[in-house]
């Protein structure tokens, strides 16, 4: 049976990730088999020292002893992997692989291409196990990061910054090919305190999008620095990639002051409030107007006023973030997805994702992470 470039590509690297999991030797071609996985350019000292830590570390141990156990026998038959069969080595491993065994209380910066049909492009669950900060600058494309309490696209010239313990899933946005970011995890330093906080002091994760032309290529190009000198080697180089980190969050925290909007009005919170607590209902403007004593004319120029949309706009968007959460947390229908959600009618529920999204409610499930690990990320 004859093999294409593209199945003969994934059994190599299935096999070459098989054989690092296993405790096979280290050696460039594998550490470059790692890299285009993981769609980084993290260095071959640094997967060095990944290696080791993910081998002293028990529970990782664990699960991969588990995983080298049970493909053990497909891996050691001459007979190629399947497309699918690799892509489904490679998910498990990727969905069992602890990020925190990036870090080792220094500081790393990388950055990662993510394109779709690629293994790197699969989506990522950060269930709440790195113990450090993680700060995302996306240079082109685009990528979809929900967690919990919020739901953010991203695109060239947004700034992402991850608390640690943040429980969030990211992956390549379905209406984008490409994403391309700038990455660091770091232990920030005493006095950096205010630089971390972009949007309240309890926000797992914040978002900044820089307008300006001018204040996007000085990020990318302190970004780009900070990663440079993670190659060098000498005495100093972690000292001297913490005074770039701070240079780059210095900027980005003077970028955000002049984003802050101003204190919502309470009429509009209520609203919200209102509107969120009742979104498997059907609701009117007057009726959310009403509660508010004011003239739905008034409340609907007053809610635009404050957040830059209409009441009803602002609502059918709240309605498809919680669907998305529902497609990932759950394995319900996408019509009782619907419905949870305030549509009645299936046939305009998938119709009103798919133009929000670029893909109807099935293949965002079957793309984005249908998957029991990913339902379980938001538990």
């Amino acid at each position: 049976m004859r093999f294409s470039a593209k199945q003969a590509q994934l059994n190599d690297l299935a096999r070459g990730i098989y054989d690092w999991a296993a405790g096979g030797g280290a050696n460039p071609s594998t550490h470059r088999i790692i890299r285009e996985v993981f769609g980084s350019s993290i260095g071959e000292d640094a997967l060095v020292s990944v290696r080791g830590r993910m081998q002293s570390d028990g529970a990782f141990g664990a699960l991969r002893h588990d995983l080298v156990s049970r493909w053990r026998k497909r891996m050691a038959s001459h007979r190629p992997l399947s497309e699918a069969e690799a892509r489904a080595f490679i998910g498990e491993l990727s969905d069992s692989f602890d990020h925190a065994l990036l870090y080792d209380h220094g500081l790393i910066a990388s950055s990662t291409y993510m394109q779709r049909g690629e293994t790197s492009s699969r989506d990522m669950r950060m269930p709440g196990t790195m113990p450090c900060w993680t700060l995302h600058f996306t240079t082109r494309g685009g990528a979809l990061f929900l967690s919990r309490d919020t739901e953010q696209a991203v695109g060239a010239g947004s700034v992402m910054l991850m608390r640690p313990q943040a429980v969030y899933h990211y992956g390549l946005h379905p209406r984008e090919s490409e994403w391309e970011h700038l990455w660091a995890i770091f232990q920030p330093r005493a006095n950096w305190a205010e630089l971390l906080e972009w949007n309240g002091p309890n926000r797992e994760l914040s978002h900044l999008q820089l307008a300006d032309a001018s204040e996007r290529d000085r990020i990318e190009s302190l970004f780009r620095a900070l990663i440079a000198l993670g190659a060098e080697r000498g005495t100093y180089r972690q000292e001297l990639q913490h005074n770039k980190l701070e240079e780059l969050l210095l900027r980005v925290r003077g970028c955000v002051g002049g984003s802050e909007r101003r204190p919502l009005d309470l009429r509009i919170q209520r609203a919200c409030d209102y509107m969120l607590a009742r979104l498997d209902h059907r609701i009117s403007i007057d009726e959310v107007a009403r509660e508010l004593s004011l003239s739905a004319s008034r409340f609907a120029h007053l809610f635009k006023a404050q957040l830059g949309v209409g009441p009803k706009t602002w609502l059918n968007d709240q309605r498809l973030q919680r669907a998305r959460k529902l497609l990932l947390q759950t394995a319900d229908s996408v019509a009782a997805i619907g419905a949870r959600v305030g549509y009645e009618d299936p046939s305009h529920f998938t119709r009103y994702f798919s133009k929000s999204m670029g893909c109807s409610p099935r293949e965002f499930r079957r793309t984005f992470g249908g998957s029991a690990e990913a339902r379980q990320a938001f538990d």
